[in-house]
């Protein structure tokens, strides 16, 4: 048989209201905290990256996805402070970009360096 791409068109978040649940979170971006506390290591770096990536995006769209996994090798601590502070993402934004740009100038074949 022939292989098709399982796209289930079920919308990602729900629009029946949740018990306990508010919308708020998904519009503003933010972190549910606690469901963020009670994830594993991998899942709570699935969620910062899911709420990183479009930011990221607005910024600097060429190498986003790059940037992203970058910016996920920092503390989770610090990149919930980047969703909240525009700033101080662009700053890290950028900076990972500059560490893309040395890495792709020197062309050596050793990993880019993450971002501290």
């Amino acid at each position: 048989g022939k292989s098709r791409g399982n796209s289930s068109s079920s919308p990602r978040y729900p629009h029946q209201p949740i018990p306990g649940v508010t919308d708020v979170a998904v519009a503003n971006h933010d972190i549910d905290t606690e469901k963020l506390a009670r994830a594993t290591p991998q899942e709570q770096k699935q969620m910062l990256g899911e709420r990183l990536f479009p930011k990221v995006r607005e910024i600097e769209a060429t190498h986003s996805g790059k940037i992203t996994g970058m910016l996920l090798e920092i503390d989770n601590s610090e990149i919930l402070h980047m969703l909240e502070s525009d700033e101080s993402l662009r700053a890290k934004v950028e900076e990972a970009r500059d560490v893309l740009r040395a890495h792709q100038a020197n062309g050596c074949g050793d990993q880019a360096k993450s971002v501290k």
